[in-house]
């Protein structure tokens, strides 16, 4: 797993909730030209959650400016991507709601009961999961972790090459010709 900054986090959410600024944006304003009851009743949705939306985003920039913190700083990520998690099921049982209004039909009571098992359950893995990823990289060696870094440094120490290399390298080359011509015969 690639380690990331923490400017890189913020900019990388920045981006992302600019970008969702400008959908909403763009939806509202095709809003005024499109007269279809179901896409502006989605479009109301969005403007009545906006906030519950960018508080999502805002606990999960705050969950990944911790998580990419050293050990005993990043213990707080797993609780707020725990409290994210459970704003995500806020917002699909509001979308299953907003299902119920279009369709006509009641979706929304299952998982309305679902909910009293869910939210429990989803922050105890949300939060399980993500202490026991901090502890798994804790004590996972950084050449077991991060790959590419082992292979730069054994990159990085020249070997010297011997005759049988070569010879080893002469006959790939000659079976990869002697291959190309063959297949180049059977395509014919």
């Amino acid at each position: 797993m690639k380690n990331k900054s923490v400017g890189r986090v913020v900019l990388s959410k920045i981006f992302g909730f600019v970008f969702f600024l400008f959908m909403i944006f763009l939806l509202n304003f095709l809003a005024s030209y499109i007269d279809n009851p179901v896409y502006l009743s989605m479009v109301s949705f969005i403007n009545r959650n906006i906030v519950l939306l960018i508080v999502m985003s805002l606990i999960f920039m705050i969950a990944g400016i911790f998580d990419a913190i050293i050990f005993p700083f990043n213990l707080p990520a797993p609780i707020f991507n725990a409290i994210g998690a459970i704003l995500i099921i806020i917002f699909m049982q509001r979308m299953f709601y907003l299902v119920d209004d279009i369709t006509g039909e009641k979706v929304s009571v299952v998982f309305t009961i679902l909910s009293y098992l869910l939210y429990p359950l989803v922050f105890l893995i949300v939060l399980i999961g993500g202490y026991i990823s901090i502890f798994v990289r804790l004590f996972t060696p950084e050449h077991v972790r991060n790959p590419e870094h082992a292979k730069e440094k054994v990159i990085n120490v020249k070997r010297v090459k011997t005759w049988e290399d070569v010879g080893n390298e002469f006959r790939q080359l000659l079976y990869d010709f002697l291959s190309m011509i063959r297949s180049s015969f059977k395509k014919k």
